[in-house]
This record gives structure tokens, sequence and C-alpha cells, in this order.
């Protein structure tokens, strides 16, 4: 494809005098020296440049410039039009380019990137121009025809023209008001006419130039004359060579024959004998065979020819083309194995012996390398963050190293680690109703758990389940009671285990409450198997504990069976009583201060063996 290159000469001076440049920072080891201290290399891709804009300076050339990037070291620079798909052009370290040998009257767009060492930017935004019309060229002067005996060919020769593309030759025969043939197309002057010459004839020549607004007049004829006595054949061409070019074609070249008028080329293919004709007229010394099989060998004889006959065929010269493009991978799926490893796998391409594997990490669009020679379907990428998302593309390579386009995007997420258990737990009061607790932030955790328990007991009960900031605050406690804490640390991946507990006692409460707590509600009584009766009731707010009185058949006299009971039990299990017995319960709350409430409703059961 066509890029519209810049010319070598500006170029390759700018190449010298930055060897040279780095020739004179050189310690003469190879390795760059600076009397300062080296800036440290880039950690990320510099921006995409701004301002860029695109100016026609002629009918074939256009300058592209853009604002600097901070941190760029160069920038690559693309174009598009209408007939041709986004290509590069060219690497430049300033600001500006020279885009020539355009096309007049189409439309260029222009896109830039930036690049440090870390990567490349994503795409400026476009700039478009469309190069002005041409003019036609001038008509060809200065023609001039002569017939060449060592070639058995008529030399046309004009001078050539600046503004102009190619040229068509054209010819008549016996008269130069005879009706006109097409000869050939040539880029550059002189012409070789040896196609079908008569002997004993005389040919008359017309040339125009050409280029892209148009096409000149016909220069004025000239003519030259084929002599009466043939010319004697040519020999047959030597050092032929033949070199793949890609999956569809091979360029056969042969060393000049002097006085041929033309070549013709054949060719077998694989282990076939039959010869097969690729082209039965070339001027040239060259010969580019298209349209061919990939991965398949092609075998070239060629011939020399002139009016007085043909040569042998020249020895064979062989070359196979290249495999074909390997389609890009499908059925990419990437699963995280660890916290700092994924599996991806994809299914295997016909032609392909090896596979490139590229990633993103996160966000970012920069594609790295994992590894350019992965021979299996499947490649495990170790070494990697947790809790990140990295994502794959997938590249198929054949045997000549040809690579195919990238597959479709597949992500995927490594684990996120459990955290450890937090340290440093602290528990202080810091009110008759609050303590503040506090530990050290444990670093890949996200929130975290507080869980308690009250006085003597070992149920931890859950005090907060998100904690996300340090110190937390327990409040709604009880006077003089004591609290033990156990933090746990969490993230997406779970939570940890217990931390080590730690301890406060709220202080008394400095005013006792003027009224007592209310007595407990919902007290009920159930037989339980094997003469037990399980007494429970309705919590009280601000109690304790709580104690549990009881009276047999028609007795009034309570029996207290138990006390400072925990706030958080709410029922009690009487056993070991007599068969067939009435008990009537009732349940009273104590406050901090061990202020007792009245007496419940009771609830009555009668023990059984078998209830």
């Amino acid at each position: 494809m066509k890029t519209g290159k810049p010319k070598a000469t500006s170029c390759f001076l700018l190449v010298i005098v930055f060897v040279m440049l780095l020739a004179s920072c050189s310690d003469g080891s190879g390795t760059e020296t600076n009397s300062g201290t080296s800036a440290p290399p880039a950690t990320t891709a510099p921006n995409a440049p701004t301002n860029v804009k695109a100016e026609a300076k002629s009918s074939t050339s256009i300058l592209v410039s853009w604002s600097s990037v901070s941190g760029a070291s160069s920038y690559d620079v693309y174009f598009e039009t209408n007939a041709s798909p986004l290509s590069k052009i060219t690497n430049v370290t300033g600001t500006s380019y020279t885009h020539i040998e355009l096309k007049p009257s189409t439309n260029y767009k222009y896109y830039v990137t930036a690049i440090n060492s870390a990567g490349t930017s994503d795409f400026s935004s476009p700039a478009s121009v469309t190069t002005p019309g041409g003019q036609k060229p001038a008509t060809p002067s200065k023609v001039t025809a002569a017939f060449d005996s060592s070639t058995g060919s008529i030399r046309i020769s004009w001078e050539k023209l600046s503004d102009t593309i190619s040229y068509e030759v054209h010819y008549a025969i016996g008269s130069s008001s005879s009706d006109k043939n097409f000869a050939g197309s040539i880029t550059t002057p002189p012409y070789n006419h040896n196609k079908d010459l008569q002997p004993n004839t005389t040919y008359y020549y017309f040339v125009k130039a050409i280029n892209d607004a148009g096409e000149s007049d016909f220069s004025s004829p000239v003519s030259a004359k084929t002599p009466a006595t043939p010319a004697t054949p040519p020999t047959a061409p030597t050092e032929v060579t033949a070199d793949a070019q890609s999956s569809t074609s091979i360029r056969v070249t042969w060393k000049a024959v002097s006085n041929e008028a033309s070549y013709e080329v054949h060719y077998t293919v694989g282990t076939s004998s039959s010869k097969l004709l690729a082209s039965d007229y070339i001027t040239g010394s060259s010969y580019t065979h298209s349209g061919l099989q990939s991965d398949t060998t092609y075998t070239y004889y060629i011939k020399a020819k002139n009016n007085a006959g043909e040569s042998g065929f020249s020895p064979p010269a062989s070359a196979k083309t290249l495999p074909t493009k390997p389609a890009a991978p499908t059925g990419v799926i990437a699963e995280a194995q660890s916290s700092s490893r994924i599996e991806v796998t994809w299914e295997k391409v016909s032609n392909a012996t090896s596979y490139e594997v590229h990633y993103t990490v996160g966000t970012s669009s920069i594609k790295r390398s994992a590894s350019d020679n992965v021979t299996g379907s499947s490649y495990t990428h170790s070494g990697l963050e947790s809790d990140t998302t990295y994502t794959y593309y997938i590249i198929a390579k054949n045997s000549a190293g040809t690579t195919s386009d990238f597959s479709l995007a597949v992500s995927a997420k490594t684990w996120s680690i459990i955290p450890l258990p937090p340290t440093g737990v602290t528990a202080s009061a810091s009110s008759p109703n609050s303590i503040q607790v506090s530990w050290g932030k444990v670093s890949n955790a996200t929130s975290y758990e507080v869980h308690y328990t009250v006085g003597t007991s070992s149920t931890k009960i859950t005090a907060n389940n998100n904690v996300t900031s340090l110190p937390y605050t327990h409040s709604g406690l009880q006077p003089n009671t004591t609290y033990t804490y156990y933090i746990k640390a969490k993230n997406s991946a779970g939570p940890s285990d217990f931390s080590s507990s730690a301890a406060a006692t709220t202080p008394p409460d400095p005013t006792p409450p003027i009224t007592k707590l209310s007595a407990p509600t919902g007290v009920k009584a159930t037989a339980g198997q094997g003469m037990k009766i399980v007494v429970s009731w309705n919590p009280v707010s601000g109690a304790v504990s709580y104690n549990v009185y009881y009276e047999i058949g028609s007795s009034t006299g309570k029996t207290k069976v138990t006390n400072n009971r925990s706030p958080e039990t709410t029922s009690y299990t009487h056993t070991m009583l007599q068969s067939g017995t009435l008990y009537r319960y009732y349940i009273t709350a104590i406050d901090s201060y061990g202020n007792e409430s009245d007496f419940s409703s009771p609830a009555s059961a009668t023990a059984s063996r078998n209830p």
C-alpha cells in the first residue's frame, strides 16, 4: 500500500546528525553518558497530542503540525483517505511533518500519537485538508525514435516533465495518419518498443504525459524504420532468481540478454513438470507473479526473444509462497486462578505455529506483551496484582512470522487476598454508655466488623459489620458493665479471623434512675420432655440481667431459681421437676444499679415425663 513516504535525502541527513549527536555523548563503550543526573524512565504513557493542524502547501504536499506533549520522546503520524485505510507514514521527534508526493484534489485526514518509554498515547483528534487541483502536464517535447540493433527494438526518448506521473506511447504503422495503436506506458523515458515489430517497416510514435489532473495532447510524431534483415536470436537468460513476496506473489529476476527484444516467463507448480505461461511479453529483467496459492513451490524458466526468434529456456529458479495470514484466534477465555495468576485459553488456528499474548491493565488502553512465542493454545499469566482486571488479546503467527489481527478482547480479575486480622486493638470507655474501640489499619481491607461480648458471657454479638473509618464508638451501653471487643478486617475475598480481644468497663452512671425498669412481658412456660419446663420472655430495654421465680401448685411463696442472667439471655430451662405438678413462673429485670423491676405476669406449665 502506498503511504506517501517522504523522500529519503532530508531524512538521511537528519539520521546522520542524530547519530553524530549520540556519538558525542558516548563514553566509548557504546553507553550514553551525561554529566548530570539522567532523567528516570517514564512510568506512564503520554497524553494524546492536541492542536493537530493540516495545511495544504501545494497540490501534492501537506504540512501537519501539533502542540508538544509533556514527557513525549517522539511522535507517530498516521493518515487516511476515502480510498485508503489508516496507515502510519513516519516517526518524528519534532512537532511538524511535511507529507509529500500526494494526489491533487484529494482529502487527507491525519492523526498523531505521542510516544515515550512507557508506551504510546491514544490517537489525537483528526485534522483534515484537501489538496488543491493540479494542472494537466505539458505536451512532451524533444521526442526521438531510433532502431537499436543490439536489442531489436525501437527506442523512443523525450524530455522528462516535472509534474507527470506516467507517459503513454502510441504508434502508427506506415503513415503518421494511420490509426494509432497503444504501445505501452512508462513512468520515465525512454521506452523500448519491441513487441511484434516487422522488418523493413516504418513506425510513427506519439507520446502523451499523464498526472492526477489529466493528460496532455499527443506529441508531434517521430518515426523510425526497422531493418530489412532480422537480428540474431538471443541467448537464454542466466542468473535467474525467485523470491516469495507474500502468500500470493513471487518476484522473478534475471540477467538481461544483450540482443533481446522481450522475455517470456514460464513456470511449473509443485512437483509437476508441465510448464505454464505466466507472461509472454516482459521488456525488463524482472517479473512479479501474483495470484498464487499460499505455501506452494513455483519453479520459473525464462526465454528471451527478438524478431529473429527466441532462446531456449533459462536454468530454473524456485521459490515457495509464504503461508496465508492466520485468522485471528477465537474462543478466547480468561479465568483468574489466584490473586496473582490468570489462565488464558483459545481455539487453535489451523495454519498457526505459535501465538502472541498481549494484555492491558485496568482501564489503560496500552497493550503490553505477556509472551511472543506460545506454541500451545493456553497461557498462564503470573506475577499479577491482586484484585485487578486484566484484558487479553491473542495474535496467531505462521511459520513465516506472518501475524493475524488481534482476537476479540476478554477480561478477568485476579482474586482479592483475604486480609490478616487487625492488630493493636484497644478499648476505652468514654462515658457510662459508650466505649471507643481502635485498631491498626489493614492494608488490603475495605471495611471492618466489630463484635463484642458482655460481662462473662462468651457469646459474640455484632456491633457493626461495615466500619469504614477509625476509631469506632460503641454507644447505647449499660453503665458499670464490662464489654470485650473482637475485630475482623474484610474485602471482596472475605473476612479475616478475629483479632485479639480488648476489653473496657463503662463507669457507673452518676445519676441513679428514678424509675424502675418495666416488668418483663411475653412470659411463656412450656413443658418439655423428661420433667423439665422451658421459660422464655421478651427482653427489657436497659436490663443487664433477669431473675427467675416460681411457685408450686396453690402455694403463693415464690422461690428464686437463678439471677444475674445476661441481658441477651431471655430464656431458662427448669429441670429436676416433679411429674404432674403445676409450676408458675415470674420474671424480673435488673438494671445496672441492681434495681429490680416488678414481677411479670405469671406463666404456668405442668411437669410431665411425656408431655
